[in-house]
């Protein structure tokens, strides 16, 4: 079983003197995080980190483009309610 090498420290709220170490062993609860180096180089994985990134920016793009324009009309049909109610 491989692990990283981390230790978390969390503080209890019973006294600030209490406090535990939970190591990353305990935290998986012995499962395996991954067998050997893996297969996916730095490169490989920051190149599908930013495709995937990509995707969903232009996701975003588009949806607040859509939120603009609903935005937009809303203030228009209430403007054209306003003069109408007006005269």
């Amino acid at each position: 079983m491989n692990c990283w090498n981390v230790s978390v420290t969390l503080e209890h709220r019973k006294s600030d003197s209490t406090r535990s170490c939970v190591t990353c062993s305990d935290y998986f609860q012995g499962q395996a995080v991954l067998d050997g180096k893996g297969h996916v180089s730095n490169g490989e994985m920051e190149a599908y980190a930013k495709e995937i990134y990509n995707r969903f920016n232009e996701k975003r793009k588009v949806m607040d483009a859509q939120n603009a324009d609903e935005e937009d009309l809303r203030f228009l049909e209430n403007l054209e309610n306003e003069i109408k109610n007006k005269e």
